[in-house]
């Protein structure tokens, strides 16, 4: 997995055709981080991250706060052997802000093991040295989506009318040609993500609030 670093410059530019990473007419180091961060965060929910969360049960408790997962198919229960007895499927999945919390209908045995499955968000690299869990293999998706955006920046330079008209010119395409190019990266975008989309949620059935 890249760092954002080696997607700016080792991808990234080369797409937009940057001889070197400091060419800045398409923004700034940090203008094309940011850009390649948007694109991570623009992918969820519909690619994400299939895991396995730990919901450490206690005495008499139906409220739990996930920490990891974002959305829950099912939950599995094991004893002190390892050996799953029950799978549940009836709860819900209460999401306030960055707090997700999932209600039980019933408090489960708290000397059991229990273990949220579901999705989460891929991260979102905070800094250059930083990577994501995104899989290698797929990480085109997110040039393309970083792409798109500096595309659209660059174009918002001619709605400036004055900056437009006094400052030095970075390029001499055309706004319809920019729209064209912004339009080609954002298709190539959505389509990597319809094409790597997660799996159909597992059903289950809703319960009432406590």
């Amino acid at each position: 997995m890249s760092t954002l670093t080696v997607l700016r410059t080792s991808y990234l530019n080369v797409e937009l055709g940057l001889d070197s990473d400091a060419d800045d007419r398409f923004g700034t180091t940090t203008v094309r981080e940011s850009a390649l961060q948007n694109a991570f965060r623009r992918i969820w929910p519909r690619m994400a991250r299939y895991g396995r969360e730990t919901v450490t049960l206690a005495t008499d408790t139906f409220v739990y706060t996930l920490t990891e997962l974002k959305e829950v198919q099912y939950l599995e229960l094991l004893d002190s052997d390892g050996i799953p007895v029950a799978r549940l499927d009836n709860f819900r999945v209460d999401t306030e802000d960055t707090t997700v919390r999932l209600l039980l209908p019933i408090a489960p045995n708290p000397e059991l093991t229990c273990y949220a499955y579901g999705y989460a968000p891929y991260t979102v690299p905070a800094s250059g040295a930083a990577s994501s869990d995104l899989p290698a293999d797929l990480e085109w998706i997110i040039v393309h989506g970083a792409r798109a955006e500096l595309y659209r920046r660059l174009l918002n330079t001619f709605v400036v009318y004055e900056r437009h008209e006094n400052e030095n010119r970075r390029t001499s395409l055309t706004v319809d040609q920019m729209i064209g190019m912004s339009r080609e990266a954002e298709a190539m975008f959505q389509q990597g993500i319809n094409q790597n989309r997660r799996k159909v949620a597992v059903a289950r059935r809703a319960i009432p609030l406590r």
